[in-house]
This record gives structure tokens, sequence and C-alpha cells, in this order.
């Protein structure tokens, strides 16, 4: 297993944006069914979700490691097209 530099600003980003995203599932998750609360806290944790994986993706594409980059940008985009989705209802994908 890799060294896991627990000082490094970019884990400190990744846990900070994790623990926000935990929090904001919570408040998605307790709130009714078609609120604007529930809806806008699904979008803000699509949009923490796909920067989280953008981060690990552009970690993995200046090591060189190609499939893990790929994976990883493609499920960030992917998050990024439900955020829009969940802000802009209209537009079919």
């Amino acid at each position: 297993m890799e060294d896991l530099n627990i000082h490094s600003k970019m884990f400190q980003f990744r846990v900070s944006l994790s623990v926000l995203a935990i929090i904001i599932a919570i408040v998605g998750f307790t709130q009714p069914v078609g609120s604007y609360t529930q809806t806008y806290a699904r979008a803000t944790l699509s949009l923490l979700l796909s920067t989280v994986m953008g981060t690990y993706a552009f970690e993995r594409l200046q090591e060189k490691k190609w499939l893990p980059f790929s994976a990883y940008a493609l499920v960030s985009v992917l998050n990024l097209l439900t955020f829009i989705k969940i802000i802009f209802p209209i537009i079919h994908f």
C-alpha cells in the first residue's frame, strides 16, 4: 500500500470535502421529497463528489496511470452531468 501522507494539502482538502458531503447527504435524506432543500442538497452533493473524483483524476494524470485517470475522469463528468440535470430539469440527456 502506498504511503498515505495525512499532512498533505490535497488529503486535507479531500477529507474536508468528504465530511461536508456526508453532512449534505444527511440533510438531503431528512428533507421531504420535492423540497427545494433536498433538490439543492442533491445538486451540491453531486458537485462535491465530482470535485473529489476530479482531484483523484488529476493526481493519476500526473502519475501517468491512464486507466485510473480515465475511470475517475469519467465518474467526475457523469457527476457533473447529474448536477446539470438536477439544476436544469428541462434538459434531457
